[in-house]
Protein backbone atom coordinates (compact mmCIF):
# COMPACT_ATOMS: atom_id res chain seq x y z
CA UNK A 1 0.00 0.00 0.00
CA UNK A 2 1.70 3.45 -1.45
CA UNK A 3 1.76 5.92 1.79
CA UNK A 4 -1.34 9.41 1.33
CA UNK A 5 1.85 11.66 2.14
CA UNK A 6 4.63 11.72 -0.53
CA UNK A 7 8.08 13.52 -0.29
CA UNK A 8 7.53 14.79 -3.97
CA UNK A 9 5.03 14.50 -6.73
CA UNK A 10 5.48 14.61 -10.66
CA UNK A 11 3.12 15.51 -13.13
CA UNK A 12 0.66 13.54 -14.43
CA UNK A 13 1.78 12.32 -17.58
CA UNK A 14 1.36 9.16 -20.41
CA UNK A 15 -0.90 7.96 -17.41
CA UNK A 16 1.52 8.04 -14.75
CA UNK A 17 3.23 9.88 -11.77
CA UNK A 18 6.62 10.21 -10.74
CA UNK A 19 6.51 10.00 -6.46
CA UNK A 20 8.97 9.46 -3.98
CA UNK A 21 8.26 8.11 -0.80
CA UNK A 22 10.56 7.75 1.81
CA UNK A 23 14.12 7.75 -0.05
CA UNK A 24 13.62 6.28 -3.27
CA UNK A 25 10.95 6.82 -6.09
CA UNK A 26 8.50 5.29 -8.64
CA UNK A 27 5.35 5.48 -10.86
CA UNK A 28 1.87 5.32 -10.23
CA UNK A 29 -1.60 5.96 -11.84
CA UNK A 30 -3.18 9.11 -10.60
CA UNK A 31 -5.50 6.97 -8.12
CA UNK A 32 -2.31 5.56 -6.32
CA UNK A 33 -2.01 2.18 -7.93
CA UNK A 34 1.95 1.52 -7.74
CA UNK A 35 3.14 0.37 -11.72
CA UNK A 36 7.12 1.11 -11.18
CA UNK A 37 8.12 0.05 -7.50
CA UNK A 38 10.25 2.85 -5.95
CA UNK A 39 13.95 2.05 -7.35
CA UNK A 40 15.34 5.39 -8.16
CA UNK A 41 16.33 8.20 -6.11
CA UNK A 42 14.59 10.51 -8.21
CA UNK A 43 12.57 10.51 -11.38
CA UNK A 44 10.73 13.24 -13.83
CA UNK A 45 7.59 12.71 -15.78
CA UNK A 46 7.37 10.24 -19.04
CA UNK A 47 7.04 11.76 -22.35
CA UNK A 48 7.11 8.89 -25.41
CA UNK A 49 7.19 6.20 -23.18
CA UNK A 50 10.78 6.80 -20.85
CA UNK A 51 11.44 9.17 -17.87
CA UNK A 52 14.42 10.72 -16.66
CA UNK A 53 15.82 8.11 -13.24
CA UNK A 54 18.21 8.99 -10.80
CA UNK A 55 20.40 6.50 -9.49
CA UNK A 56 22.46 6.70 -5.64
CA UNK A 57 25.24 8.19 -7.04
CA UNK A 58 23.56 10.97 -8.53
CA UNK A 59 23.68 10.09 -12.36
CA UNK A 60 20.78 10.02 -14.51
CA UNK A 61 19.65 7.38 -17.48
CA UNK A 62 15.80 6.77 -18.48
CA UNK A 63 13.33 3.80 -17.85
CA UNK A 64 10.92 2.78 -19.92
CA UNK A 65 7.12 1.87 -18.37
CA UNK A 66 8.29 -1.35 -17.15
CA UNK A 67 10.86 -0.09 -14.89
CA UNK A 68 13.44 -1.43 -17.16
CA UNK A 69 16.75 1.29 -17.42
CA UNK A 70 16.90 1.68 -21.11
CA UNK A 71 19.45 4.62 -21.22
CA UNK A 72 22.02 3.75 -18.69
CA UNK A 73 22.80 5.96 -15.63
CA UNK A 74 25.62 8.42 -16.88
CA UNK A 75 24.30 11.98 -16.87
CA UNK A 76 24.39 14.59 -14.43
CA UNK A 77 21.27 15.68 -15.75
CA UNK A 78 18.52 15.04 -17.97
CA UNK A 79 15.04 16.35 -19.18
CA UNK A 80 12.05 14.51 -19.98
CA UNK A 81 12.13 13.98 -23.65
CA UNK A 82 10.68 15.91 -26.33
CA UNK A 83 9.84 14.29 -29.59
CA UNK A 84 12.97 11.61 -30.42
CA UNK A 85 15.21 13.81 -28.29
CA UNK A 86 16.28 14.85 -24.85
CA UNK A 87 18.58 17.33 -23.10
CA UNK A 88 21.42 16.11 -20.94
CA UNK A 89 24.15 17.49 -19.15
CA UNK A 90 27.34 16.63 -17.94
CA UNK A 91 29.86 18.38 -15.61
CA UNK A 92 32.80 20.26 -16.46
CA UNK A 93 34.06 21.65 -13.27
CA UNK A 94 32.90 22.70 -10.19
CA UNK A 95 30.92 25.28 -11.28
CA UNK A 96 29.94 24.32 -14.53
CA UNK A 97 27.64 21.53 -16.87
CA UNK A 98 27.43 21.40 -20.46
CA UNK A 99 24.25 20.44 -22.54
CA UNK A 100 23.58 17.76 -25.45
CA UNK A 101 21.28 15.86 -26.81
CA UNK A 102 20.53 12.19 -26.44
CA UNK A 103 18.18 10.22 -28.61
CA UNK A 104 15.90 7.04 -27.55
CA UNK A 105 18.64 4.63 -28.07
CA UNK A 106 21.00 6.85 -25.89
CA UNK A 107 23.05 7.92 -28.73
CA UNK A 108 24.22 11.75 -28.33
CA UNK A 109 23.06 13.80 -31.17
CA UNK A 110 24.10 16.73 -30.19
CA UNK A 111 27.57 17.29 -28.62
CA UNK A 112 27.22 17.74 -24.96
CA UNK A 113 29.29 21.13 -25.44
CA UNK A 114 26.38 23.60 -25.35
CA UNK A 115 26.86 26.19 -21.94
CA UNK A 116 22.81 26.59 -22.67
CA UNK A 117 20.44 24.32 -24.43
CA UNK A 118 16.52 25.22 -24.53
CA UNK A 119 13.48 23.69 -24.86
CA UNK A 120 12.67 22.44 -28.58
CA UNK A 121 9.38 24.86 -30.09
CA UNK A 122 6.91 22.67 -31.95
CA UNK A 123 8.86 22.04 -35.01
CA UNK A 124 11.52 20.49 -32.62
CA UNK A 125 14.41 23.34 -33.28
CA UNK A 126 16.36 24.49 -30.22
CA UNK A 127 18.35 27.38 -29.56
CA UNK A 128 21.64 26.53 -27.88
CA UNK A 129 24.63 28.42 -26.57
CA UNK A 130 27.97 27.87 -27.30
CA UNK A 131 31.08 28.23 -24.95
CA UNK A 132 31.87 31.27 -26.71
CA UNK A 133 28.09 32.83 -25.78
CA UNK A 134 27.37 32.85 -29.43
CA UNK A 135 23.65 31.16 -29.89
CA UNK A 136 22.87 28.78 -32.99
CA UNK A 137 20.07 26.81 -33.68
CA UNK A 138 19.29 23.12 -33.84
CA UNK A 139 17.40 21.20 -36.06
CA UNK A 140 15.24 18.79 -34.62
CA UNK A 141 17.92 15.77 -35.35
CA UNK A 142 20.41 18.28 -33.10
CA UNK A 143 22.12 19.41 -35.96
CA UNK A 144 23.41 23.40 -36.39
Amino acid sequence: MLPKFYKYLGFVSEGMVAFQADSLAGFMTPLGQALIKPAFHFAKEFKGGLAPVMDAKGLWGYTDKTGKVVIPFQFNGAEPFEGQLARVTQKQSASQSLWGLVDRKGTIQAPITYKSLFAANDQGIRVASTLEYNEILLNAQGSP
